[in-house]
């Protein structure tokens, strides 16, 4: 298991810790009947049990991925330009272990039922909007469907 290997094991203890104040976040924005989009490479759906919220919020996880070491390189060199102070030598440095804490995110992702999208940039908006209209339309049909039981129930 991912939990074996001290960077995985590091990498899911500092998103233990992540996800409490998500999890804060969420609980004021269903408070507030407010919306939020929180992403982050922390937010693992196994360390985020959400169902609490169930009825009460429209909550939909994707996984996004970049399929090849260059986009990396790519992306940390974009972010050096953006941000000086986080230079892209540490991160290339470390991209093996990167590169694993990737895997470990999309494994737990597909064994979650997490749609993963792999993309290096281009169309990725498309993507992801498809995917959260896809969860929307799924849980209209469900609410739907619950609505008519309740009526059917009510009716006898």
């Amino acid at each position: 298991s991912g939990n074996d290997n001290p960077v995985i094991a590091g990498f899911r203890e500092q998103a233990r810790l992540v996800c409490v104040g998500v999890k804060a976040i969420i609980s004021r924005c269903v408070e507030e009947n407010s919306s939020v989009i929180i992403d982050g490479v922390h937010l693992i759906w196994d360390l985020l049990d959400l169902s609490a919220y169930g009825e009460r919020a429209f909550i939909t996880s994707l996984c996004l991925g970049l399929p090849e070491r260059e986009a990396f390189k790519n992306r940390f060199a974009q972010r050096a330009n953006e941000a000086p102070d986080r230079t892209m030598h540490r991160y290339v440095a470390n991209l093996d272990e990167i590169m694993k804490i990737q895997s470990h995110l999309i494994e737990t992702s597909i064994a979650s039922g997490i749609p993963v999208i792999a993309s290096g940039g281009e169309g990725l908006a498309s993507e992801v909007a498809m995917v959260v209209c896809e969860q929307l339309q799924e849980k209209e049909e469900i609410r739907k469907a619950l609505e008519e039981v309740r009526r059917k129930r009510k009716a006898n």
